[in-house]
């Protein structure tokens, strides 16, 4: 039996850029906390995330997941990370990783302040 359902997307992004990611799903997503984590390798477990966006089921759409973060939160070291995106229900029973994948930041030449 394979319970691992989560689907991989990798991402590519560029330091300091906003960051804006719309990614429809074939069914309504339940309602609850989502929680997204950018980290140096999967097995980091040294506290705080390198980096954590934004996410929510769309308002108009509960088929959809939005994910953003500011340019001020991208403004991170190039590198290639992992990441996952995981549902908690209200009371914390449930969790469930939906996204998983790469998410690689490219340099950027021009640096807005």
């Amino acid at each position: 039996v394979n319970l691992d359902t989560a689907a991989r997307l990798d991402i590519i992004c560029r330091k300091g850029d906003s960051f804006s990611l719309t990614v429809e799903f074939d069914q309504d997503l339940p309602s609850g906390t989502y929680n997204m984590q950018v980290r140096p390798s999967d097995d980091d477990n040294s506290g705080a995330a390198f980096l954590g966006l934004n996410v929510a089921v769309s308002g108009g759409d509960a088929k959809k997941l939005e994910i953003t973060a500011s340019p001020s939160d991208m403004n991170k070291d190039a590198g290639l990370y992992v990441y996952d995106v995981q549902y908690k229900n209200a009371d914390s029973s449930t969790i469930t990783t939906y996204l998983f994948g790469t998410f690689e930041i490219k340099e950027d030449v021009t640096v807005n302040t």
